[in-house]
């Protein structure tokens, strides 16, 4: 089981799991397999009456609610999540701030919606867009900022070559990028690959998901096709758990081929 001290997607949907790692690998052969990009229900409405419990820990070690923190940030803020974490530590690469800032390390929540990326600000108001980009792109709050997906280019997945740890990093451009890692304290080799399982998550679901992304750049309208979407909500996913991902078998050839679709 990943021993995690702070709240996520993976605590929140198998979170009565004594095997959570294979379950999370499990569930990422069937989405690589199916093509199906995994979308989280967190609030309720009439469409849906078990959501999932949703929450993060910030730097504060305060539980906040995602939907809250969502409700804040987004003008849509009951759509379907791609997912959310604690704890993560990030480096805004230089450029950021018109030069001001080379490098800005801090750590914080993350929450992956379809419209964005929200995660708190390293200190009150700050913004992480060029100043003459602020308006158009980025809403800020004290607490929090929103960056849409359309302000980046692209996402890459990045290996250590002499540890098991990894970083994802969303581009704008060569000079603005974010980087992201997961704090890693543990001294089993196993544990410490377990701990990145988050991080390769949400590559593969980000990577499958940048499709819309590019489309919206070309669009103003456009429907997702829901053929290409998961949709889980507390029952969808009880019943997913027991009767699809418990019954599959991982084979090396699978986690082969899983590494080399990264």
């Amino acid at each position: 089981m990943i021993k995690s001290t702070v709240d996520n997607l993976f605590t929140s949907i198998f979170c009565h799991e004594t095997n959570s790692a294979s379950l999370i690998i499990k569930f990422l052969l069937v989405l690589e397999t199916e093509k199906l990009i995994p979308l989280f229900n967190i609030s309720t409405n009439e469409n849906n009456q078990s959501p999932i419990d949703a929450v993060v820990t910030n730097r504060q070690n305060e539980i906040l609610l995602v939907r809250d923190i969502i409700q804040e940030t987004q003008e849509k803020p009951n759509l379907p999540t791609l997912f959310f974490g604690s704890n993560f530590s990030i480096n805004l690469a230089q450029g950021w701030r018109l030069g001001v800032v080379d490098n800005l390390k801090f750590s914080t929540f993350l929450i992956f919606t379809q419209e964005g990326l929200i995660l708190e600000n390293p200190e009150p108001y700050l913004s992480f867009l060029p100043h003459h980009r602020q308006e158009y792109y980025a809403q800020l709050s004290e607490k929090y900022s929103f960056i849409p997906w359309d302000y980046w280019q692209n996402i890459t997945l990045k290996f250590a070559e002499n540890k098991p740890e990894c970083t994802l990093i969303v581009h704008h451009d060569k000079n603005h990028y974010l980087q992201i890692n997961l704090s890693n304290n543990s001294n089993s080799e196993a544990e410490q690959i377990e701990s990145q399982l988050p991080l390769i998550f949400c590559y593969f679901i980000l990577k499958r998901f940048w499709r819309y992304v590019e489309e919206f750049r070309q669009k103003s309208f456009f429907i997702f096709n829901p053929h290409d979407f998961l949709y889980l909500d507390c029952d969808r996913l009880s019943y997913f758990v027991t009767n699809v991902l418990k019954n599959i078998d991982i084979t090396e050839e699978d986690l082969d081929q899983l590494i080399r679709s990264c």
